[in-house]
């Protein structure tokens, strides 16, 4: 009997260590991520200098009850811009003269791009988790520009012009744990910040651990008498041309007669 009941265990052994095995870090609810806007639409003026977008957020359990503190998880909020494809010139030295001797036509590039994050994402290894989710400004390249050798300084090229030009930034410790599981963020918009529709996006980490994410839109617009003057120009451009030249010549006139001396 004792050897029967010693041949069970034995047997039995394997499969409840695999069974422990399979027991979910987490038991319960799995925690879920809300946002909200300060506001769905900024409106592009002629004296536009740049603006900030708050977001408001929360974690959640899928009951919809509070679930976290600013200990427990780490939030990052992007702001992406739309997408187009761009082309970078290299220049090079031809007979003591700068000039244009190869081009890349890369596609798919957001046009803009911010991010905040509520700390660093686990140091090195946060940015190789980043870098796979083709989340961050380094990980622009990673996710939709493409990744041939030849083409890694084309790549590093633009990205470093565009946050030279203020279009991708990232801040680290720029999202805010208000109180509890509530969270806000602040993203900066540059004064050439591009027009078109703009997706807000915040992802939950745990450990170094994909949780959660979600997104809103964001429309980026001219403002009416702006987006008139714009329209005119792209549909009629021989007439909008043509009222140019006329403004101009009348402006030079009328400034030769108020500053005409006797």
């Amino acid at each position: 009997m004792i050897r029967l009941v010693a041949l069970l265990i034995w047997l039995l052994a394997p499969g409840i260590a695999l069974a422990q095995s399979n027991v979910p870090d987490v038991i319960g609810p799995q925690p879920k991520i809300q946002i909200g806007l300060s506001t769905d639409t900024i409106f592009i003026t002629s004296d536009f200098t740049g603006a900030v977008l708050t977001v408001f957020g929360a974690v959640t359990n899928t009951s919809g009850s509070p679930e976290a503190t600013d200990s427990a998880y780490t939030i990052a909020v992007t702001l992406e811009g739309p997408r187009e494809k761009a082309v970078v010139r290299k220049k090079s030295r031809v007979f003591g003269i700068w000039v244009n001797t190869h081009s890349e036509e890369l596609k798919n590039v957001p046009l803009s791009y911010s991010i905040a994050t509520s700390s660093r994402i686990g140091g090195p290894a946060g940015n190789t988790v980043l870098t796979d989710l083709g989340i961050g400004v380094e990980a622009i390249a990673a996710g939709t520009l493409q990744k041939e050798a030849e083409l890694a300084d084309f790549v590093e090229a633009l990205r470093r012009q565009r946050i030279e030009s203020g279009l991708y930034t990232q801040n680290d410790d720029a999202v805010q744990f208000l109180s509890g599981p509530l969270f806000r963020a602040s993203l900066s918009l540059p004064a050439e910040i591009p027009v078109g529709l703009h997706v807000v996006e915040a992802f939950m980490f745990a450990n170094g651990k994909l949780i959660d994410q979600v997104s809103l839109p964001l429309r980026i617009a001219k403002s009416d008498w702006e987006q008139t003057i714009s329209r005119a120009a792209r549909n009629n451009s021989l007439i909008y041309g043509l009222l140019a030249v006329i403004l101009a010549v009348v402006t030079g006139w009328l400034g030769r007669i108020v500053f005409k001396r006797d």
